[in-house]
């Protein structure tokens, strides 16, 4: 991380650890702040392949799987593991993996390069 990035960091985060654009108590953004959209984020808030290989080491390959493996853990440590929030992103994750592997099954299916005539 380059020194004004750590500046960004200590100047971004408050008293509980949580960015000051967040309402703590609530978990919501902050009402004023809430036209921000996540690419004015700093850069080592985003959850992005880029962010995650330079962080953490984490291939483009392997980014999903990481990027919800951290959201899972983070979730469980601020809400709990039996929380709705919780229970709504497993929810979701399953849907969009369900999506994903009917979108490839249909690739698949269209490929005509591998039918061996």
């Amino acid at each position: 991380m380059e020194h004004a990035e750590l500046l960004t960091m200590i100047v971004a985060v408050q008293e509980h650890d949580w960015p000051r654009w967040i309402v703590h108590q609530l978990r919501q953004v902050q009402p004023n702040l809430q036209h921000l959209r996540r690419y004015d984020w700093p850069f080592f808030c985003r959850v992005e392949p880029k962010v995650f290989e330079e962080f953490f080491g984490v291939p483009c390959s392997k980014f999903d799987r990481e990027a919800c493996s951290a959201c899972v853990d983070n979730i469980k440590m601020v809400y709990g593991q039996d929380s709705p929030e919780l229970g709504n992103l497993k929810r979701v994750i399953r849907e969009e993996s369900s999506k994903q592997e009917a979108s490839m099954n249909r690739v698949k299916l269209l490929d005509t390069t591998n039918t061996g005539t």
